[in-house]
């Protein structure tokens, strides 16, 4: 379309306008850009009269509608009445042989010239005549036809595209030898410097070449771009025509005015075919653009492996080294791991960097290509690079930051083990510690991976105020920060405390916790303190942090010290003993914040007071922490237990289970040339110097478990040998207990003097029925009955032993002798519970024979009845009920039976306790019924047997959740399509949550699709305090959906309903700030606000516009669907200065909300499209984003600002022209046919009865523009 000077129509009115715009559409019907792609040729007889493209049937005159019914009897008769009205042109510009020509009716052809032959040449208002119609519709005999009579080949349009250019655009071999022979000039050029060659080059229409060049084309001839004819077969992927033209010895490397080469083309379109053909005739694979890309550039960033692996032989590395920008950068950034291999496999630098003009296109300066796999969370990309010798320290924000930022723990390992600095600073924050710990401290496990791998953290510790009341702080930048802000760093340099106060989002405790394990002696300052001041674990945290600090806490600094962050990162490949591994890498669970009570060194580890070894040198302090590493050493021999620990199973009972004494600790069987005693200790790993005649001091201490050691050191104070206090052996007495000898513990027994004593508790009646040695055990108890009812240090009894081993005949013996059974170990568990826990049916039995009391609770709340159910033993259940068991007691979680066969899956005492009148519908302390509970834990049978039985879907938690609720967030399609007809629509209401918002959530798309089919509200809207769990306050299923990126879930919530302006933060926002065009679209198809504004963040233009500044073809289709334009000229300022950004607290793809920023936002100052587009990150796109504004917009001023930025580049001088007034009418036209039609037609612009050519104008797309 032509831009006409709006000052030639300065007096029409806007009716007047619109119907001009509307006119020179229809023209632009009839004669389509080239740019469009060919319709199919029509057959060479006279079509059928085609759809008259006025607007209505009433503006079609008497002889046009003749024409287009070809009625050529009608059509003489009124030439013959009415000459002149056959000579009259229409509201177009056009004559009735125009009419004829464009729609191929030969007949009224005929008549018209024979009638009025001076009418061929007659052309319309942009030069149309009827020859370059026909040829245009492809009518081979109308053209035959009116070159017959005088047409002239060589009249061309305004575009000064000719007929034969048009007969080659739509591939007729005869109307091109038509024309040709009718002298048609064959190397006539259109306004773009295209020939019919080049034209038929681009549809591959390889005859017409043949005839074109026989006729004397030109195959170098170079339009406006410097593309040539072997160019334009290339790009378009014209294989045949290629091939002809390289026969022709056309060079093949010839550039266009940008650089690019034919193979250049080739390869960013992805035809291999051409790419093979121009390789076999020596196309250059290393000439590179003005902008220094290769062919091979091309091909990995349009990801066309095929491509890549045929230019990989032929391109040379220093050449892309030379560009700034390697492809494996490319490939990385795409995610196309398998381009990355075939780069890495073909030797390319995996530690090229980007040139310093390319990582400035990158807020972050990114320069590596493991810096683009990390950033897009590419572990296997990752892998690959690192394992090909990628340095993670080169880029100006260390990769390890990145994906500390992101949370990935498997990557931030993959980083470390592979030389990643740990300590890395973000060099524009200053920070008196590890920005590591700065970006990693809201996730415990990531910041102790960190922590173990050598990160600092007594540089958290470090405050400048100390005790003193610390001064106001306000943040400087965002926490997940990682942008090149300044060349310089920051003034201030920020410490641990301020950034814990100000950027974490956790509780402190745990954080100041897990970082005081890493440090020796230090002092929490006043600010740490105050953030400590109400945390549960208060005390305990604060204690931490008093010396003297423990002696192994500070032997494993020291050694971690020694070794250093490189050994830290390998250590598992040292020669270091296992046990000493394990205590360098503090193998502690760390606890949640609600149990920070539990965080203490492993079990094995004793931490001492350190004041008991004030006197000992580093060196002394570091082997004692060695050798006591050491005492774990696994490698000893299979009958050796570890010194200073005792072991907690019998050797001599191989087959006994696991549930044996474990709380009693029993002693180990014994080499039998030991002599043995009431209590056994375990041998030591290397004999300890004899005391008598040792040379230096022996000194005894009591480690934390309570056991006595002894340390020897020579005279010069160095330690020799640490060890257990050495204990008196096994007698006797219990090597004939264990060997079952009765007669020699029956002489043994009458020469003891008693045989209750022994050291570590246990007894000699313990060792005999723990053996299951019941004639032993007779002999004991009759030696010495009172023995029968003792108790180990775990607090368990003879009974308690011979039932947890499984021995029968000995706790028959107890009980006849008069054993209590209601007697309770530490735990407070009885006999009964033990034999449950075995499943022995017949202790059960034996024990039940005896009175015990069947309905006693352990230490957690549990009885008998639900040991058994636990263990699905359905033959104890029976016993245990007939015995008087209550079916509904509950432990400390009010947990019932029947709950713990659900949860457990355990169909067969399920249906025993259903069986028994167990409720099924009983609830747990915190509201789950056993339908929840088997349902959250995938047990389909469980769900169908409580179905069957009555049990209420309709009951919620304490959360508020139904089993419905837990089943969707699980994506059990099977357990759902169970549980809806079962559960009521009207309680998931009062639920604040519909299982819908859980699918959504969680990407569930089949269980999204049957909710949706069993009507559930697609509307439905999380509670308050539902939604207050997000951030961005999402209400709705279909938020979740936008946000997961998840096209075919809002797909399907779009078409049942789903309402899309239902949130604080439009979804279109949400799907514009992720760059998903396909979701967008569905949105505004459906209603979408398109001129939706952020809440929290106040703008003078619409947020879509700030989401979509960075993907300009977005801005494009949401400008397109109505969005307003208008408001991004609008400025306050206007041609004066503006006063400095102060765009600190807002971020371009915040949303958050904050009660603070709702409370505010009305007097907080609206951000102006010019400011926005100021900040650093969006400066770089501004003439771009200008220039598509200004397509939408009609008169506007632009304020100083913009014309700051569009005079900032040379390039960007047009765009500051575009706005200058008067605008072109066109242009004017086009915005107020839009403003009638209104925004919620123009979203479905496509279906209205508009002919094509208005809607492409309305729609901006008469002339595409490429932003790639």
């Amino acid at each position: 379309m032509e831009l006409d000077d709006y000052s030639l129509y300065g007096d029409l009115s806007d009716e007047e306008l619109i119907q001009l715009t509307i006119e020179r559409s229809l023209a632009e019907e009839h004669f389509e850009s080239s740019h469009q792609p060919p319709p199919p040729p029509p057959p060479d007889v006279p079509t059928a009269p085609s759809p008259s493209p006025s607007l209505a049937q009433d503006d079609i005159t008497e002889i046009e509608s003749m024409i287009h019914r070809g009625d050529k009897e009608a059509l003489l008769v009124f030439v013959k009445e009415h000459p002149d009205s056959s000579r009259a042109i229409n509201g177009e510009g056009w004559t009735s042989l125009h009419e004829a020509a464009y729609f191929g009716q030969l007949g009224c052809l005929k008549i018209l010239i024979e009638m009025f032959p001076d009418m061929v040449n007659r052309c319309s208002p942009r030069n149309q005549t009827a020859l370059l119609l026909a040829a245009y519709r492809g009518h081979p005999c109308c053209v035959e036809y009116l070159l017959d009579h005088g047409a002239n080949p060589n009249m061309a349009n305004k575009e000064r595209e000719s007929p034969l250019f048009k007969a080659c655009e739509r591939g007729s071999e005869r109307m091109v030898e038509l024309l040709l022979r009718s002298g048609a000039s064959v190397n006539h050029l259109n306004d773009q410097g295209a020939t019919a060659f080049q034209e038929a080059t681009r549809h591959d229409h390889l005859k017409i070449c043949e005839m074109l060049l026989r006729a004397g084309a030109n195959l170098c001839t170079t339009n406006l771009y410097g593309v040539q004819p072997i160019f334009t077969a290339a790009q378009s992927g014209s294989v045949n025509v290629l091939n002809f033209l390289l026969s022709k010895d056309v060079n093949v490397n010839k550039q266009a005015r940008d650089g690019a080469t034919p193979l250049y083309e080739a390869c960013k379109n992805g035809y291999i075919a051409a790419v093979e053909t121009l390789l076999s005739h020596h196309a250059d694979a290393n000439v590179p653009t003005k902008s220094g890309l290769l062919p091979l550039h091309a091909a990995t960033r349009k990801s066309h492996v095929q491509i890549v692996s045929m230019l990989l032989p032929l391109t040379r590395k220093d050449g892309v080294a030379s560009s700034g920008l390697s492809p494996l950068h490319l490939a990385a950034e795409q995610n196309r791991d398998d381009l990355l291999e075939l780069l890495i496999g073909a030797g390319y630098d995996v530690n090229s960097q980007l040139s310093q003009d390319r990582c400035q296109l990158y807020e972050d300066r990114r320069t590596t290509a493991l810096y683009f796999s990390v950033d897009n969370n590419n572990l296997e990309a990752c892998e690959m690079l690192l394992e090909a010798g990628a340095d993670p320290n080169l880029d100006f924000f260390n990769p390890l930051l990145m994906a500390i930022r992101k949370g990935a723990v498997e990557l931030v390992a993959l980083l470390l083990r592979y030389g990643a600095n740990v300590n890395a600073q973000i060099s524009t924050h200053r920070l008196s510690f590890p920005s590591a710990i700065q970006l990693g401290m809201d996730y415990i496990p990531l910041l102790k991976l960190l922590l173990d791998h050598g990160c600092h953290a007594r540089g958290c510790f470090h405050c400048d105020y100390g005790s003193k009341t610390h001064p106001h702080f306000d943040p400087l930048w965002q926490r997940q920060e990682l942008r090149y802000r300044t060349p310089s760093p920051t003034a201030h340099c920020v410490q641990f405390c301020e950034a814990l106060s100000c950027y974490s989002t956790c509780t402190p405790g745990p954080i100041i916790s897990l970082l005081l394990d890493y440090v020796g002696h230090v002092k929490l300052c006043s600010r740490l303190l105050e953030l400590l001041d109400g945390c549960c674990d208060e005390t305990l945290i604060r204690s931490k942090a008093v010396p003297p600090r423990p002696l192994m806490q500070l032997c494993r600094l020291r050694i971690r010290e020694i070794l250093g962050a490189e050994q830290l990162n390998s250590l598992d490949t040292l020669p270091i003993p296992p046990r000493l591994q394990r205590f360098l890498w503090y193998r502690v669970e760390y606890p949640s914040e609600s149990n920070m009570a539990s965080v203490s060194a492993s079990d094995s580890w004793s931490f001492e007071d350190y004041s008991s070894y004030s006197q000992l040198s580093d060196d002394q302090l570091l082997q004692l922490a060695i050798e006591r590493s050491l005492t774990d050493n696994p490698s000893l021999p299979a009958n050796q237990s570890q010194p200073g620990t005792q072991s907690s199973a019998p050797t001599g009972q191989p087959g006994r289970p696991s549930t044996g004494p474990n709380r009693a600790n029993p002693p180990t069987s014994q080499n039998r040339d030991h002599n043995a005693h009431y209590s056994s200790h375990n041998p030591p790993v290397e004999k300890p110097p004899d005391p008598k005649s040792f040379d230096g001091t022996i000194s005894h201490f009591v480690t934390g478990q309570g056991q006595r050691m002894m340390a020897y050191r020579r005279t010069d104070g160095v330690l020799v040998h640490v060890c257990p206090e050495p204990e008196e052996e096994d007698g006797p007495l219990f090597t004939a207990i264990r060997r079952g000898d009765v007669r020699q513990l029956r002489t043994l027994v009458s020469q003891q003097h008693s045989l209750m004593s022994s050291r570590p508790g246990w007894m000699a009646v313990h060792d005999a029925a723990w053996y299951g040695q019941e004639g032993c055990l007779n002999i004991l108890l009759t030696a010495e009955p009172g023995m029968i009812n003792k108790r180990t240090g775990a607090e368990q009894t003879a009974l308690h032993l011979a039932v947890s081993s499984v021995h029968v005949g000995c706790a028959r013996l107890l009980l006849e002798r008069g054993a209590d059974p209601e007697l309770m170990n530490k735990d407070r568990e009885t006999p009964l519970y033990k034999a449950c826990e075995t499943e022995n049916a017949e202790m059960v039995a034996l024990l039940l024979n005896h009175g015990v009391s069947v309905n006693t609770h352990c230490i957690q709340g549990w009885t008998a009845l639900q040991e058994a159910v636990s263990r699905n033993d359905v033959e104890i259940c029976e016993m245990l009920v007939k015995a008087g068991a209550r079916l509904t007691p509950s432990n400390v979680y009010g947990i019932s039976p029947l709950f713990t066969a659900a949860q457990s899956g355990n169909v067969a005492t399920l249906r025993f306790l259903l069986k028994h009148g167990a409720d099924v519908d009983s609830q747990a302390a915190d509201g789950a019924t056993a339908l929840y509970e088997a349902t959250k834990n995938g047990h389909q049978d469980i769900v169908e047997l409580l179905l069957s039985q009555k049990a209420d879907a309709n009951k919620a938690n304490k959360r508020g959740l139904l089993a419905l609720h837990t089943a969707a967030q699980r994506g059990d399609s099977t357990l759902v399509s169970m549980l809806i007809p079962a559960t009521s629509t009207a309680r998931v209401r009062r639920c604040g949550i519909s299982p819908l918002h859980l699918a959504a959530e969680h990407n569930m798309d089949d269980v999204l699709e049957l909710l949706i089919r069993a009507d559930f509200d697609v509307n439905a809207q999380l509670s308050l305090e539902n939604s207050k769990m997000y951030e961005d306050r999402r209400t709705t299923a279909l938020y979740f959906s936008v946000a997961n990126n998840n096209v075919e879930a809002v797909r399907m919530l779009l078409e049942a309903g789903a309402d899309p302006n239902l949130d604080i933060f439009n979804p279109l926002l949400v799907a514009t700030r992720l760059g998903c065009i396909q979701t967008v679209t569905m949105l505004i198809r459906h209603g979408a606000h398109v001129n939706a504004y952020l809440p929290t963040h106040p703008t003078t233009f619409p947020a879509t516009v700030l989401f979509a500044m960075k993907y300009l073809t977005m801005l494009k289709f949401i400008l397109d669907n109505g969005c307003d334009a208008l408001a991004c000229f609008s400025c306050t300022h206007g041609s004066g200065p503006h006063p400095p950004l102060k765009l600190n607290r807002f971020q371009r793809d915040e949303l958050r909300y904050t009660e603070s920023s709702m409370s505010d936002s009305a007097d907080n100052h609206s951000v102006q499209f010019c400011e926005m587009v100021s900040i650093p990150s969006m400066c770089q796109w501004a003439g771009p984003i200008i220039d598509v504004l200004l397509n939408y917009v009609g008169q506007v001023r632009l304020c100083s600002r913009l014309q700051e930025h569009l005079d900032s580049f040379p390039d960007w001088h047009a765009i500051k022209d575009k706005a200058t007034a008067p605008r072109p009418l066109m242009q004017l036209c086009r915005l107020e046919v839009r403003r009638l039609v209104g925004a919620q037609r123009l979203k479905r612009l496509g279906s209205l009865p508009l002919p094509g050519s208005l809607l492409r104008f309305l729609q901006h797309q008469e002339g595409c523009t490429d932003f790639y």
